[in-house]
């Protein structure tokens, strides 16, 4: 939250956020059931996606990418997530290209 609250300020954005927390995710995650963790977190993707119409969403930890990357090929919506930004930095930082699958 303090890395949103980071970036809006720099933009002088107030964003309204509802933060989320997903019920027992967190244990699957400790336990290395992978599988059934990213599978947790697409359902409620999919779930918020239908509860609030298309508000932009995100995923806070670094560890919740592939979910979001799995609900974004699975819906056609972009989910914002911490890898992003830290690709744009690597990009940037190294002189690098981005290379999009």
């Amino acid at each position: 939250m303090s890395r949103i609250r980071k970036q809006a300020q720099t933009a002088r954005a107030v964003p309204a956020i509802e933060l989320l927390v997903v019920e027992d995710a967190f244990t699957l995650l400790m336990e290395n059931r992978q599988e059934a963790y990213l599978a947790k977190l697409t359902a409620a993707l999919h779930d918020l996606d239908q509860t609030l119409h298309g508000v932009p969403l995100s995923v806070a930890q670094l560890s919740m990418a592939p979910a979001a990357e799995r609900f974004a090929r699975e819906t056609g919506r972009f989910v914002a997530h911490p890898l992003h930004s830290l690709t744009s930095q690597l990009v940037q930082t190294l002189a690098l290209s981005e290379k999009h699958a």
